[in-house]
């Protein structure tokens, strides 16, 4: 039988490699992923990139656990991000809107899962 630790290395491994994927998602499709980046900001290729390689970094510090503690809470920080400047001002728009409730709802619930995660990780950073 695992015992508590494993399980928690096996969660933590579990729950970073997806963004591991989305990670690589921005380098592999970066000008295409722009149209995502908010208006306000300037090049958004670099911004696509810069989230890409914190995607990675966070994933594997989370998966490494070093640093995993402040590897966690950014990822959480990131993903508040995405909800708050990407999904939720499509929220408004008729053509982007049920994809948009579903990205906002998923950021929402990842960020929360990479908040419980940090709590695991502080005591031994």
């Amino acid at each position: 039988m695992l015992e508590k630790k494993d399980m928690s290395k096996i969660g933590r491994f579990v729950y970073a490699i997806p963004f591991v994927i989305f990670g690589s998602f921005h380098f592999l499709a970066g000008p295409q992923m722009t149209e995502l980046v908010p208006s306000w900001l300037p090049a958004p290729l670099f911004w696509v990139y810069f989230t890409g390689l914190a995607l990675i970094a966070g994933a594997l510090g989370i998966m490494l656990n070093r640093l995993g503690y402040f590897a966690a809470l950014g990822l959480a920080l990131l993903l508040f991000t995405f909800a708050l400047t990407v999904h939720l001002p499509r929220l408004f728009h008729k053509d982007t809107a049920q994809l948009s409730i579903i990205g906002f709802l998923k950021d929402i619930a990842l960020a929360g899962a990479a908040l419980h995660i940090s709590t695991s990780l502080r005591k031994r950073w």
